[in-house]
């Protein structure tokens, strides 16, 4: 019995008993916090970066391949054998560009100009 009353006096003391932290320890642990939630928040936007990166890096590669696959598989102009199936006939006579007679006259301009 004596040992349950002691143990109920010491509760009732330790009751009673309020130790406070000083101040300024407050302030330390208000800095550590809004620190360590600046670094989480930091992480998170590297880690978000991160896999935006991996995911666009991905993207391209997937578009690159199959703009690939896609182009060697149209056999509209080449045949499989390596020839070509059509070719478009140029009429070189409706076109002035491509006439041997304007291209000289137009070469010989060009030469009296440079000279002058």
């Amino acid at each position: 019995m004596t040992s349950i009353r002691n143990e109920e006096q010491i509760r009732n003391k330790a009751s009673e008993i309020k130790v406070s932290p000083p101040d300024a320890s407050w302030a330390k642990i208000q800095t550590k916090l809004a620190n360590q939630s600046k670094g989480e928040k930091i992480r998170f936007y590297r880690k978000l970066k991160t896999s935006l990166n991996i995911a666009a890096s991905i993207a391209i590669i997937v578009a690159a391949g199959s703009v690939i696959y896609y182009e060697t598989q149209s056999t509209d102009l080449i045949s499989r054998r390596g020839t070509i199936a059509s070719w478009e006939n140029l009429d070189y006579q409706v076109d002035d560009y491509l006439n041997i007679e304007n291209v000289r006259s137009l070469s010989e301009a060009y030469k009296r100009v440079s000279l002058q």
